[in-house]
């Protein structure tokens, strides 16, 4: 499975020795595998072109603040992911502890000296 996200911000008014507009790809290539698919692998690659650079204006009144925010550039994740999960396909017999068997459900059991 591939995908990918692409996102273009267009910004006025900074100097034209700051990139101002950046142009944001990260990409992701992931294999499942294992019996229904439980098991993935994926690589991801964020900020491709390392362009997210966290530069901001604000103009408020006669003021106009240029704040730069260090961020997490261009990196990669590989990452492995397993469902575990069991599913029986069928519902618990004898309605809503299981038919009555064992201590009971979330709550336990009855507490105190009468039954």
């Amino acid at each position: 499975m591939l995908g990918y996200s692409l996102t273009q911000t267009i910004n006025h008014g900074f100097s034209s020795t700051v990139k101002a507009n950046p142009t944001l790809l990260s990409s992701y290539l992931e294999y499942q595998f294992l019996n229904k698919h439980i098991a993935s692998l994926r690589f991801q690659a964020f900020d491709i072109f390392d362009q997210n650079k966290g530069i901001t204006r604000t103009a408020v009144g006669n003021q106009i603040i240029d704040t730069r925010t260090n961020r997490l550039g261009r990196y990669f994740m590989l990452s492995f992911t397993l469902r575990l999960q069991k599913f029986t396909g069928s519902r618990p017999q004898g309605g809503r502890n299981g038919g009555g068997k064992g201590f009971g459900g979330f709550g336990g059991g009855r507490r105190g000296g009468r039954g």
